[in-house]
């Protein structure tokens, strides 16, 4: 029987709780609220009772991104009454929460949501842009928005990302490039028999800008679920075996393997950028 799953980005309901109810004093009731909306619309979508919908709450972990470029999301705002209000929801629901050591909960809700889509059914909420363009289905937190589909062509996103980068992230990315420039040019030079991030790799050096810098863009973009580079030996896909149905989400599993090709992956691609900087 399929399972029906609520795939939430848990960092994004503790923020929007934290603000929204801070005049009032209602985080904790804004919080529940704002799950409950989840599973009310996850049961309306698939047209299940609303006990048979299973919630997997995902926080970040401290990401391996920020240990090899510090200035990765540097210039995000901090709030330290955010922070402990996180400290303190971590603590309460901590035999709930899903949390990978090292990795932000983006990576992990892609990666989960791609064995779900595969066996069960499920819905990520999230209000991160990044998850709105790399989930087969999303929702915004808000409780009036619609589950939206994507098909594989949003993936173009991330290759375009690499190239217009990421303010919110502190993600340079070439000089007055936005993302329908990025896209447009993808779409003109895209070769059918390479790797798109090889169209990436030129496109900075046509630019003249310094392939280091390539290389920091498409790393600090490139999240891990979404590694459909066809040269790669070790694709990030979870097998069967990571994710037994009786066993449930073996979490820890899933961190070492991820990891593991992760730097295989990573390995990889600065091959092909510095083997692009000899030609």
């Amino acid at each position: 029987m399929k399972r029906t799953v609520a795939l939430l980005d848990y960092d994004g309901y503790i923020c929007k709780a934290y603000y929204a109810g801070l005049k009032e004093n209602e985080q904790f009731k804004v919080l529940s609220d704002l799950v409950q909306s989840a599973i009310d619309r996850t049961a309306e979508y698939f047209n299940v009772d609303k006990d048979d919908v299973e919630l997997i709450r995902v926080i970040s972990g401290h990401t391996f991104k920020k240990d090899i470029y510090p200035s990765y999301k540097l210039t995000r705002k901090k709030d330290e009454n955010l922070g402990k209000f996180r400290e303190y929801i971590k603590y309460k629901l901590r035999d709930e929460l899903t949390c990978v050591q090292n990795l932000e909960a983006d990576d992990v809700l892609i990666l989960l949501q791609k064995h779900l889509n595969t066996e069960d059914n499920c819905i990520v909420f999230s209000d991160d842009k990044d998850l709105r363009y790399y989930s087969y289905r999303y929702c915004k937190l808000n409780t009036d928005n619609e589950v939206q589909t994507n098909d594989l062509e949003a993936i173009m996103n991330i290759y375009a990302q690499m190239l217009a980068g990421d303010s919110e992230d502190n993600v340079k990315g070439i000089p007055r490039m936005g993302m329908k420039t990025a896209l447009k040019y993808l779409n003109e030079n895209i070769n059918p028999d390479e790797d798109i991030i090889k169209t990436v790799i030129r496109c900075y050096r046509d630019k003249g800008i310094d392939i280091d810098n390539c290389l920091r863009d498409i790393l600090l973009v490139l999240p891990i679920g979404c590694m459909y580079l066809k040269d790669f030996d070790t694709p990030l896909l979870l097998t069967t075996g990571l994710l037994e149905p009786e066993q449930g989400l073996d979490i820890d599993r899933i961190s070492a393997r991820m990891i593991s090709d992760q730097l295989i992956s990573l390995n990889k691609i600065v091959k092909e950028v510095y083997l692009e900087k000899m030609d």
